[in-house]
C-alpha cells in the first residue's frame, strides 16, 4: 500500500483538473439555443437584382423582412466592380448597380449588409476603399467576409489558393488591414460545408482554422443536391464541421439545387432552413437568393421585376408571418 497517498491525492484532484481539449464537433441537441443576436435574411446576387425604382419590389422585399442582405453575392464577388456596379464578364440581363444602391435598399428596408469581399483579383486597400465609400453613404461595417467558396475546383481558385493554408496566410495578411480600417467590424473566414474525397477540400478546414491567428467567425454553405436527403446532407455538414475554439458560424448561403418541380422540393428546404435557423452557434443565417436571373430558386419573380412572389417565395413569407425568427 506504498502508493496510497498518491492514490487519494489523484482521486480528490482530478474532478478539478480543467480539459485542455478543444471540440471539433456540433454541440448536442440538448444543449440550449442561443438565439440573441441571430441575423436571418438573403444572398444576393446584385447582377440580377431588378432597378431599385420599382415601389412593388421594394414592397416585396420588405414583406420577406431580411435582416441582412449579402453584397455582392457569390461568386460574383471575384468579378464585381464597385465603382461601376457591374461585373466583369457582363451578361445581356445584368443590371447595373452603383453601391448608392445598397444604401438605398438598406434604408428601405432596415436591414444589415455582409460585405463579401474579393480576396482574388483585388487588393485590401480596393476593398477598404469600398468599405469606406459605403461608410460615407451611412451604411455600418459591421461584417465582412474573405473570399467565397475558395475552396471550389471550378473556377481555378486553386491555382491562387492550392490548400487551406494558402488561403488562412491571405486572412494573415487581410485582416490586420481590415481591423486597423474597421475596428468594430466581424471578419469571417471560409470554411466547407460537406465532406469531399478531393484532398485540397477534405483538409481545408482542419488548415484555415488552425493556421489562421485572428478571426471572428467561420462560414459554411448548405445546399441540397439531387440524390440527398435532408437528414443525409445535415449528416455531411455535421463531418465536414471543424471549429476547435467554437467560433460564430455565419451560414452565408444555403437553399436546394434540385429540380424545383420534385414534390418534396419545398418541404424539403424548409426543413433545411429550420434546421439551419437553429443551429447551436449560428449567428447569421441567408437564403439563396431573393431574386435571380430566372424563376429557378428565387423568392421573386424576375419576369415580373420582383413584383411577384415564387412559389419558394411564398414559403419564406409564410415562415416570416408564422414567427420563424429570433
Amino acid at each position: 500500500m506504498k502508493n496510497l497517498p498518491f492514490l487519494i491525492i489523484l482521486f480528490f484532484t482530478l474532478p478539478f483538473c480543467k480539459s485542455t481539449k478543444t471540440t471539433s464537433t456540433l454541440p448536442d441537441d440538448e444543449k440550449p439555443i442561443a438565439h440573441e443576436g441571430r441575423l436571418i435574411g438573403f444572398n444576393q446576387n446584385w447582377r440580377f437584382l431588378p432597378p431599385l425604382n420599382s415601389q412593388s419590389l421594394i414592397s416585396n422585399i420588405k414583406e420577406l423582412k431580411p435582416q441582412i442582405i449579402r453584397y455582392p453575392g457569390g461568386t460574383i464577388t471575384h468579378g464585381w466592380n464597385w465603382k461601376t456596379g457591374t461585373f466583369s464578364k457582363p451578361g445581356k440581363n445584368d443590371i447595373v448597380h452603383p453601391i448608392e444602391d445598397l444604401k438605398k435598399l438598406i434604408e428601405a428596408t432596415g436591414a444589415q449588409a455582409v460585405f463579401d469581399l474579393d480576396v482574388v483579383n483585388s487588393s485590401a486597400d480596393d476593398q477598404i476603399a469600398m468599405l469606406n465609400k459605403a461608410k460615407s453613404l451611412g451604411i455600418e461595417i459591421k461584417f465582412l467576409e474573405l473570399g467565397n467558396e475558395l475552396y471550389s475546383q471550378i473556377h481555378g481558385y486553386e491555382t491562387q489558393f492550392p490548400d487551406g493554408n494558402a488561403y488562412a496566410d491571405t486572412v494573415n495578411i487581410w485582416v490586420p488591414k481590415l481591423r486597423k480600417a474597421f475596428p468594430n467590424a466581424r471578419i469571417a473566414a471560409l470554411h466547407i460545408g460537406k465532406t469531399s474525397k478531393i484532398a485540397r477540400q477534405s483538409t481545408w478546414n482542419r488548415e484555415t482554422a488552425d493556421r489562421i491567428r485572428d478571426i471572428d467567425a467561420f462560414t459554411y454553405h448548405i445546399y441540397l443536391s439531387e440524390g440527398n436527403t435532408v437528414e443525409g446532407r445535415i449528416a455531411d455538414f455535421q463531418k465536414a464541421y471543424y471549429n476547435p475554439n467554437n467560433k460564430p458560424i455565419w451560414i452565408t448561403e444555403y437553399g436546394s439545387m434540385v429540380s424545383p418541380d420534385r414534390e418534396d422540393y419545398l418541404p424539403n428546404l424548409s426543413k433545411l432552413a429550420d434546421y439551419i435557423e437553429k443551429l447551436p452557434g449560428v449567428v447569421m443565417v441567408l437564403n439563396h437568393t431573393i431574386i435571380g436571373s430566372n424563376l429557378k430558386h428565387s423568392k421573386l419573380d424576375p419576369t415580373t421585376k420582383g413584383a411577384t412572389f415564387t412559389a419558394e417565395g411564398k414559403v419564406y413569407l409564410d415562415r416570416v408571418q408564422h414567427g420563424h425568427r429570433n
